[in-house]
This record gives structure tokens, C-alpha cells and sequence, in this order.
């Protein structure tokens, strides 16, 4: 049946793309330290004492 091919197909995509983020280190990890040190490295306008307990709130909490 087409749907079991499309479901087959979409499963194998998620599973790459979940093992290419968690190798680069994008999957959200139990250490928000991290989290926060790739957010500064990428935007570093972004965080400033304002809103960095917002960031590590939802580095926290993702994944």
C-alpha cells in the first residue's frame, strides 16, 4: 500500500535527520550550558542578562 511505503519513508527521513542533529549537537541535550554556548557563539546580540534565564528555561526544557 502507498501509505506504508510514505509512512516507511517518513520514519527513515526522521530518524536521519534526528541522527544528524544530535551528531552536530542541535538536539536539545540535558545540559543547557551547552545550549546557551552554541546560542552565544551564533547570536551574540541575542543573550544578555535580560533574557538569558528565558534561554536557559527553554534549553531546559526542550528535548
Amino acid at each position: 500500500m502507498p501509505f506504508d511505503k510514505t509512512t516507511s519513508v517518513h520514519a527513515l527521513l526522521l530518524s536521519l535527520i534526528s541522527l544528524l542533529f544530535k551528531e552536530t549537537g542541535y538536539i536539545g541535550e540535558p545540559y543547557p550550558a551547552n545550549d546557551i554556548a552554541i546560542l552565544r557563539l551564533e547570536y551574540p546580540a541575542f543573550l544578555s542578562n535580560y533574557n538569558r534565564p528565558v534561554c536557559l528555561f527553554i534549553a531546559a526544557t526542550s528535548g
